[in-house]
């Protein structure tokens, strides 16, 4: 990846010299011709090789992976056009000899590491060669002003070794910032990427000109539709109504928001606006922290319901106690009376007796496991027996009916997996009753087990009534019931399971089409 981007770069830089020493000579030529009254007639033959030259490796540049090579001739090529154009005028008292430096600094810029020293003694060379070249044609003329010949020619050697040197120097420095901006830049925006906070960077009117990912991932939109819009807006600083909070805000201070997503939900935002001064004084542009309050919301009222319910569970293990000692006397009594009474309608009374107790001592029961959740007893079990174990006890329960059917694929080889067999069996337990009483008229239950290697997910699907969207929220909460009989704690008790299995619970319904419960738990946890 690195060397395609130098080769990109060298690409780039080969390419901008072949455009810009066309202009450089092209203006220079009309300029030197003007003021020292050159014919522009002697350079046509130059001129119209030079600008077909270029235009043919500019083409051929396009498509050719030797750009070194194709740089390296073009230097060769500049050289010996000065040098032609040298021989063509007089390489003393001319300007045009300067053009060498151009040529080096040029080849300076494409190969900064060498290329202004080389060309550098290879411009002496050529205009030495200049010079005796114009020694020979005119040598008594020559003669006559030997000194001034030698002193320019040793004049332009050092100018062009410290052209040379000093454009390397320049060029290696330049190279090296380069790298260091481009490297910098390259871990500025991975952070900026992959950091959780969400970054806007906004001008002077406000408009945001950067946003990072986390940004349009908390608003619900991508980083670019942010572009070009007011922060205020867009966080909802508008919709702020306490001066106080506003205070704290141009103070650097967090404040909380609410934002509006772009489909139309709310989310809690932290927002700290920090402007950058220059050294000026003056502030351009200002820095705005968006920090996704959600999670902690709903941490904090985790927090609450766990506080609440504390005082609840204490008081309904202690009612659940007390209840159900005068229940078991009540059902014994019942089925005493049911043995002696010979009356129909007497026995019938009997009957419905300890079939409320029943019921009762089942509501009970459901108590008593919400307040006596205990801690793990881990063991590993085949998932294999358990999902079956699962399916059997729902098969021979008494909400089973012969309308209903139970759908369970044994998986090919046994998985072992690290549970609670008894807490986790009860989960699975809870979320297939409520499937049968979610199929009144009968229906299919399919229990599936995908393993993966650190993890499995199991589903319960069921092709029951469904559950309407106003109630799906709610349905894990204690106590949150739409059923006549429910106590609304069979849901609760079993995402506290698997929560405490370090695992996830999502749920998925349609009214109409049935209800889909995933659950996502590793495989190895600690005994």
């Amino acid at each position: 990846m690195a060397v395609l981007a130098e080769q990109e770069g060298l690409r780039k830089r080969v390419q901008w010299m072949m455009i810009i020493r066309l202009v450089v000579i092209s203006v220079t030529l009309a300029i030197g011709s003007w003021l020292f009254e050159l014919p522009l007639s002697r350079f046509y033959h130059y001129i119209y090789f030079y600008y077909i030259a270029s235009l043919l490796y500019i083409i051929y540049l396009q498509r050719s992976r030797e750009v070194a090579f194709l740089g390296v001739l073009q230097i060769l090529v500049d050289l010996l056009a000065v040098t032609s154009i040298l021989v063509i005028a007089d390489p003393i008292d001319t300007m045009y000899g300067s053009l060498y430096s151009v040529v080096i600094v040029f080849s300076s810029l494409v190969f900064p590491r060498w290329g202004g020293m080389i060309t550098a003694v290879t411009a002496i060379v050529l205009y030495a060669m200049c010079v005796l070249h114009s020694y020979r044609s005119a040598p008594i003329t020559f003669r006559a002003a030997s000194d001034y010949a030698l002193f320019v020619t040793y004049m332009h050697t050092v100018i062009f070794l410290g052209m040379g040197y000093l454009s390397n120097y320049v060029s290696r420095l330049l190279l090296k910032k380069t790298e260091e901006l481009s490297q910098l830049e390259e871990q500025s925006n991975y952070v900026f990427r992959h950091v959780r906070t969400g970054i806007l960077m906004v001008d002077e009117g406000g408009l945001i000109r950067y946003a990072n990912p986390a940004a349009g991932q908390m608003l619900g939109c991508g980083p670019k539709d942010l572009l070009g819009l007011h922060w205020h807006g867009v966080l909802g600083i508008d919709r702020v109504d306490s001066v106080q909070a506003r205070k704290e805000l141009e103070a650097g201070r967090e404040v909380e928001v609410m934002a509006s997503r772009r489909d139309g939900s709310e989310v809690p935002l932290g927002i700290t606006a920090s402007p950058v001064a220059y050294p000026s004084g003056r502030s351009r542009y200002s820095i705005v922290l968006c920090r996704d309050l959600h999670e902690q919301r709903e941490h904090e009222r985790r927090l609450r319901d766990a506080t609440r319910l504390s005082g609840i569970v204490e008081l309904s293990a202690t009612i659940a106690h007390e209840i159900r000692n005068p229940l078991t006397s009540v059902s014994g009594s019942a089925e005493l009376l049911l043995e002696q009474l010979h009356d129909e309608r007497l026995q019938g009374l009997a009957r419905t007796i300890i079939r409320e107790v029943e019921r009762l001592d089942a509501i009970v029961e459901d108590f008593l496991t919400f307040t006596r959740l205990r801690t793990m007893e881990l063991t590993q079990c085949d998932l294999n027996e358990l999902l079956t174990d699962v399916a059997v006890l729902l098969y021979h329960n008494r909400r089973f009916k012969p309308t209903m059917k139970i759908i369970y694929r044994e998986l090919p080889e046994p998985v072992p997996v690290v549970v609670d067999v008894r807490q986790f069996k009860q989960a699975l337990l809870n979320l297939g009753l409520n499937a049968l009483d979610a199929m009144p008229n009968g229906g299919e239950l399919e229990i599936t087990a995908e393993p993966y290697e650190s993890r499995v997910v199991i589903t319960v699907r069921d092709s029951g009534v469904g559950i309407p969207p106003e109630v799906l929220p709610h349905i894990f909460e204690p106590f949150f019931s739409t059923k006549e009989e429910g106590t609304g704690i069979g849901l609760y008790v079993t995402q506290r399971i698997v929560e405490s299995h370090r695992g996830t619970i999502t749920c998925r319904s349609e009214v109409g089409k049935g209800t889909t419960f995933r659950l996502e738990i590793p495989r190895r946890m600690e005994v």
